[in-house]
């Protein structure tokens, strides 16, 4: 079976499905109150924020959220550090391959904690409408406004310095939540003796996680994906720092001398997938098309990153980077609305901005 190991120094990438943000002012900014993503004004000039709902990206796709941000000159993101929704509901934390890929992407991380929640109505023991503490989150955005070093040595030192405290500041709020609602929510005691008394202990734990899941991940096959299951392999990740991390594409696959790097998304429903999903699996490729070097099997190899995009009642297929003039013609012989079609315009632009990317529309 071929092993995949990749190699990074730097990433540029121009995203181009980028929305308008709205903007806020740092002066009373409450993290519960806003959109998803946006911009945040401050004296010393802007940030671009997205948020997550969950520590855990499968379970809240995130992904389109920062990449609403990507454009950004400097870009946070607000992460939870653990989401308990009562003893009979989900409960997530956050992972150390989270931290590498911020790390990787120069993105800053707010650790957040839910300090606030009611009861989800029924006899089951869960809680909903759970809430940040917000003056936190914005102590730590406006220390990053400040903050004049990279986001890999602000995440690093959130990790080291930091991270202990946060945890138990969210177990405490958690017991706080519980005794107010009724609800009973996990312990985390032993999570807080065995992962954070040793941060190596930590990455190592969270990074073993990271590559049994990614495993799992080649032996899973989604209904509506289009790939081959014996195309899914881990491909594991080396920054020039030494970090590494393991990641599943949809499939890496060879045509001809060239491995493929492919994510994939599909709609059983339209001509077009989500922009949502359209937008996850670009963000996914940021990363794998700044990759410096691909090897196989210990052999440096030749690759190209893909998004692929199939939908019902294509006629045809469309493969980006192109020009204007064959997008032109590949709309008029599909039924795209207008806004299918206008993806499709900036998509090609995105594909022609960012080498190593490719985009393929099809049935």
């Amino acid at each position: 079976m071929p092993i995949f190991k990749g190699f990074i120094k730097d990433v540029k990438y121009q995203a181009k499905l980028t929305p308008a943000l709205e903007s806020y002012d740092l002066k009373g900014f409450n993290i519960n109150n806003v959109k998803t993503s946006g911009l945040i004004q401050t004296p010393v000039g802007t940030l671009a924020f997205s948020k997550w709902v969950s520590p855990k990206p499968t379970r809240s796709y995130p992904f389109e959220r920062v990449y609403n941000t990507y454009n950004g000159q400097k870009i946070i993101t607000i992460i939870p550090i653990i989401k308990d929704e009562g003893i009979d509901g989900d409960s997530d934390f956050v992972s150390y391959k989270t931290f590498s890929w911020m790390n990787l992407l120069n993105i800053y991380v707010v650790l957040a904690y839910y300090s606030s929640a009611t009861k989800r109505s029924g006899a089951a023991q869960k809680i909903t409408n759970q809430e940040f503490d917000s003056d936190f989150v914005r102590e730590q955005i406006e220390a990053i406004t400040c903050y004049k070093q990279s986001a890999l040595h602000w995440n690093r030192t959130l990790l080291k310095e930091q991270f202990t405290n946060i945890l138990q500041l969210a177990i405490d709020a958690y017991q706080t939540i519980s005794a107010k609602t009724g609800v009973q929510v996990r312990s985390y005691a032993g999570r807080l003796t065995s992962y954070l008394q040793d941060l190596e202990t930590y990455q190592q734990n969270s990074l073993d996680a990271s590559r049994r899941a990614a495993k799992r991940e080649t032996n899973v096959n989604h209904a509506l994906e289009t790939v081959d299951a014996s195309q899914k392999y881990v491909l594991e990740i080396e920054n020039y720092l030494g970090g590494v991390y393991s990641l599943s594409p949809d499939a890496i696959k060879l045509e001809g001398a060239t491995w493929i790097i492919l994510e994939s998304k599909n709609t059983s429903k339209g001509r077009l997938p989500q922009l949502s999903d359209i937008k996850d699996g670009l963000f996914k490729l940021i990363l794998f098309s700044n990759l410096d070097r691909l090897d196989c099997n210990g052999v440096t190899v030749a690759f190209a990153t893909r998004l692929q995009l199939t939908g019902i009642g294509i006629q045809g297929h469309l493969v980006m980077p192109c020009s204007t003039t064959i997008v032109e013609q590949f709309l008029q012989n599909n039924r795209f609305n207008e806004s299918q079609k206008e993806t499709l315009r900036l998509l090609n632009q995105e594909a022609q901005s960012n080498p190593k990317l490719e985009i393929v529309v099809e049935k």
